[in-house]
């Protein structure tokens, strides 16, 4: 969700005069590894990891709440898991705004 609106993938949505925005991010973990802590993190295309704020079991599903970007006009956000060691894996989430 951005700013409380569902979106899909590769959306592009208007932003605040402030270029302030809101997201909130559901990731499933599709895979019988549990996450931990520490070794897996929600990586954002603006430099932000995000990390775990607790376990995630095998086929589980975790909501990153309330995570205040600035953006500016024209530009995207790309959402991906990434593990400790900088690979990233899973879907990739990418919305733009205008």
């Amino acid at each position: 969700k951005v700013d409380g609106a569902k979106i899909t993938n590769g959306a592009c949505i208007e932003i605040h005069k402030s270029g302030k925005v809101r997201v909130n991010v559901g990731v499933g973990n599709l895979h019988e590894v549990e996450w931990l802590p520490g070794g897996v993190f929600l990586s954002c295309s603006n430099g932000r990891n995000l990390p775990l704020p607790f376990s995630v079991g095998a086929y589980g599903d975790i909501v990153f709440e309330e995570i205040v970007l600035q953006i500016k006009p024209g530009e995207s956000l790309r959402f991906r898991m990434k593990n400790s060691d900088g690979i990233e894996f899973g879907e990739i989430f990418v919305f733009s705004y205008q």
